[in-house]
């Protein structure tokens, strides 16, 4: 019987249908791809479940208290010069000795003669606006007081009005003598834990007899911000219909509902808000030039320093008068309301003049995808944990170390982008960054723990 030959002559066997082990380089691409995916899935489950807390509001408290951090590590710049502050004090009130019936038994801190005495002093100089934190409701006598007199019906002097609202209930009238043009109300915005964060730019009110019948009321501060500002040249240009502010050729969007760290219980919601970028301060007179008015009135000459500024006038001691800012902690004392409409006029020029932007923040996705980032991030470090777990104190000791590298490389982005103007998730990001890192730490920890049980 002939046999099958192979060309060599070789004995012709049937061919072997086992295929092939998987090649180890093969097998390991595919686990390292495997790894990669599990870390996209897990992280992508993080960063909703942290966004879904954040929308919540469930953050809103920690991420606050992250910005006011942020913001208190920003480096002193100096005070604005644009802006003197006259101060006013329960001392320099005794100092000045003013009759009782002049003052409304002690109602008014300084009388209408003692205005008017201060207000000429001051005009001499040439401020470019004057503002007068103080209410002062009624008639001037314009005989009796010229300056004071001269200087509400010019428009020279900026004064405060009070119309009743949901966050402040006062009802208190501008002068009778003030200009229009020259009125804005003095609230201040509130946050649950009594922090002046937001400024409201803009007030629509009910009732108009308060504030000389205006419909849509700009706040003190910004009315002598466009005060100084129309004397350089530059004026409102946004319309009625829009929801920015125009000065000029810069543009002010509002802060949005939903921005930064704000999620739940915004006050005002549809209203124009902006967030205060503050002047870094640890003293007031970083803030301001300050210049009681007992020194002014007993040294006219001092006066020379308000030529060509922002001059504000107000008590700086009343305890009704002082709010929390970032800035407050045990530390440092609250901020008396004078300063902070200074923090905001300063601000609002700032922005105009492109010195210090406004705060503004991304867009939803942008924030997503920033928390989504430190999310993958973290799994990141808690998978080349687990490639080295065969040393299992010296990847321990490598995790703990890169968490708290990664924490601080993530603390100082947020502190540079805030210096910028920018509100990015710091406490978001950092609880994605750690839910990873502290289960695998944990796991490291049990694990052991588990073995011994079982013996």
């Amino acid at each position: 019987m002939a046999t099958p030959q192979t060309s060599g002559g070789n004995v012709g066997f049937p061919q072997n249908t086992i295929s092939p082990p998987e090649e180890p380089a093969e097998a390991s691409r595919r686990s390292l791809w495997e790894k990669i995916l599990t870390s996209l899935l897990i992280s992508a489950l993080t960063t909703g479940l942290v966004i879904g807390m954040r929308w919540q509001g469930k953050l809103q408290t920690l991420e606050l208290q992250a910005f006011d951090l942020l913001m208190r590590q920003q480096p002193i710049i100096g005070r604005d010069k644009r802006l003197v502050v006259v101060s006013i004090t329960q001392e320099d009130i005794n100092h000045l000795k003013q009759p009782d019936n002049e003052t409304d038994r002690t109602l008014r801190s300084l009388s209408d003669r003692t205005l008017d005495r201060l207000v000429g002093i001051l005009e001499k100089h040439q401020p470019r606006v004057i503002g007068l934190d103080l209410f002062r409701p009624g008639d001037v006598d314009g005989r009796k007081y010229p300056n004071l007199e001269a200087s509400l019906k010019q428009g020279d002097l900026v004064t405060v009005c009070n119309p009743p609202s949901e966050f402040d209930e006062r009802e208190i009238a501008a002068p009778q003598s003030s200009h229009k043009k020259n009125i804005g109300f003095a609230s201040v915005l509130l946050d649950e834990d009594d922090v002046i964060r937001r400024h409201l730019m803009l007030r629509r009110v009910k009732d108009k007899k308060f504030c000389k019948k205006i419909n849509n009321v700009p706040s003190f501060s910004l009315r002598l911000a466009l005060s100084y500002l129309q004397k350089k040249g530059i004026t409102r240009q946004d319309r009625p219909e829009d929801d920015f502010l125009k000065l000029g050729e810069v543009r002010l969007p509002p802060f949005n509902p939903h921005s930064g760290g704000y999620h739940k219980d915004l006050k005002l919601h549809k209203t124009f808000q902006i967030v205060i970028n503050y002047r870094p301060y640890s003293e007031h007179e970083d803030i301001a030039k300050i210049i009681s008015v007992k020194n002014l009135l007993d040294n006219p000459e001092i006066a020379q320093e308000a030529k060509n500024k922002i001059v504000l006038i107000g008590r700086t001691d009343s305890v009704n008068d002082k709010y929390k800012t970032p800035y407050t902690t045990e530390h440092y004392e609250k901020l008396p309301g004078v300063l902070v409409h200074a923090q905001i006029v300063s601000q609002i020029i700032d922005a105009v003049e492109n010195k210090r932007p406004l705060i503004w923040n991304w867009p939803w996705w942008g924030d997503a995808l920033w928390i989504w980032c430190w999310s993958f991030t973290g799994g990141a470090i808690a998978w080349t944990f687990h490639l080295k777990r065969s040393r299992q104190f010296q990847s321990l000791l490598t995790l703990v170390f890169s968490g708290v590298v990664t924490f601080i490389i993530l603390h100082g982005l947020c502190w540079y982008c805030l210096k910028q103007g920018v509100w990015i998730p710091l406490v978001p990001s950092r609880l994605a960054l750690l839910i990873p890192i502290m289960t695998s730490f944990l796991k490291a920890i049990i694990a052991p723990l588990k073995s011994l049980s079982k013996h």
